[in-house]
């Protein structure tokens, strides 16, 4: 997959089968409910660079 510049909301939201997450560097926000209701997630790597987490970016994530 292709990396994501600007994540804008909810892109990911409801991806029932995405397992991990890997973001970039120059990352600096995760917006609200991005990926809400993603039930298989078990692993997030959030860079230094991230300053802010939206609401319920990761509700319902309930492998977390």
């Amino acid at each position: 997959m292709s990396a994501l510049a600007t994540p804008y909301g909810s892109e990911f939201k409801g991806c029932t089968n995405l397992e991990s997450v890997t973001f970039g560097a120059s990352l600096s926000k995760i917006p609200a409910n991005m990926f809400e209701g993603c039930t298989k997630l078990v692993g997030v790597n959030v860079p230094d660079s991230v300053v802010t987490i939206g609401p319920s970016a990761f509700a319902n994530c309930t492998s977390l």
